[in-house]
Parts: C-alpha cells; sequence; structure tokens
C-alpha cells in the first residue's frame, strides 16, 4: 500500500502518465522470492506483487473499501451472496481483456483445497462463484463472513486465466500476469 502511494504521488508530482507498456521499475530492500500472488507470502515479494496485480475492489489511503477491476456491487439480504459489475475496458498486461471468465476462474482456483494456495483460510469462507452475464459475477458464501469484501480487496487479485491455464502455476510464478496499472479511468 505504501508502495503504491509512493509511486503514485511520484507520478502526479512529476506529471507523466502511466503507459499501457513499457517497464516499472521500484526499489525494494530485499529481491522477492516470488511473484505469484497465491503462493508467495514473503513480504520481499508483496512490495512488488500489489503492483502487477489488482483485485476487484482496494482500499484506498483513507484505508476505504473502493471499486477496483469492479464498478459496484450489491449483496443479498442474507449476506450470503455478492453480484459484481465488472469494469469493461481493462487490460491484463499481456494485452488481453479482463472478463467475468478472468474473475470465475480465479476465485474458484483460489477457492479450490487442491489449488494449494499459500493461505487457505483466505479463501475458505467462498462457496462458488459464478458468471451470470458478460460483465456480472456472482459470489456465494458458504456461511456469513464479514471481512469478505477486504478479502476480495487485499488478498484475492485477479488473473487472466486463458493465459494462467497455459503456462500453469510454475510458469506464471516466473511471468506473472496482471491488470494493475493497465486499468481504464
Amino acid at each position: 500500500m505504501r508502495t503504491r502511494l509512493f509511486i503514485a504521488a511520484l507520478v502526479l508530482a512529476s506529471g507523466l502518465a502511466f503507459a499501457q507498456s513499457g517497464t516499472l521499475q521500484i526499489a525494494v530492500d530485499q529481491a522477492p522470492v516470488g511473484l505469484d500472488p497465491d503462493i508467495v507470502t514473503a513480504f520481499s515479494s508483496f512490495a512488488v506483487v500489489n503492483e502487477i496485480y489488482e483485485g476487484l475492489l482496494e482500499v484506498n489511503a483513507d484505508l476505504k473499501l473502493q471499486p477496483a477491476l469492479a464498478t459496484d456491487g450489491t449483496v443479498s439480504p442474507d449476506g450470503l451472496t455478492y453480484v459484481f459489475t465488472l469494469r469493461q475496458g481493462v487490460k491484463f498486461h499481456d494485452g488481453s481483456t479482463l472478463s467475468a471468465d478472468d474473475v470465475v476462474y480465479t476465485i474458484n482456483m483460489a477457492a479450490n483445497p487442491e489449488s494449494k494456495v499459500a493461505t487457505p483460510s483466505n479463501y475458505a469462507w467462498i462457496d462458488k462463484a459464478e458468471k451470470t452475464g458478460d460483465w456480472t459475477v456472482r459470489i456465494k458464501m458458504k456461511k456469513p463472513t464479514p471481512a469478505a469484501l477486504e478479502y476480495l480487496a487485499m488478498v484475492t487479485p485477479i488473473h487472466p486465466k486463458a493465459y494462467r491455464e497455459k503456462v500453469g502455476p510454475e510458469g506464471f510464478a516466473a511471468k506473472p500476469v496482471g491488470a494493475a496499472l493497465t486499468k481504464s479511468p
């Protein structure tokens, strides 16, 4: 979070704008040990990982949740189902377009105990994600989870389904593709 705010302040102060392509260089005090957010737990990795990926929601400078890859969302009266509308025109770093399929794939993969994510408790509350339209997804919970939106904002970065399936977990960790810094305004 601090790194993201620093980079944003630096860009605003310099009058530069982020391009859709190029290289982002940041300084960290220790080399990252991996760049797959589903399996890495080292702080040194998260300094970089947080600049590569984006979730449905994000935490702003006032520590409030706000839309990121989603433009809005609703919760069912029983508190067990969220429906999110996705931001259109978002591109992953490989040029592919964010879709509901990417969101459903990412959330179901993370919630699957066989996926061996580093912190399965972050996703144990999820029953399943479903595509309900080209730009909408539904996330069903196993039980009411007060921190569900925070989990979606802070530890659930969305992956491009086709790329991750093509390269596998090892290939994804070696050459990660995310949507951060390339999303539409």
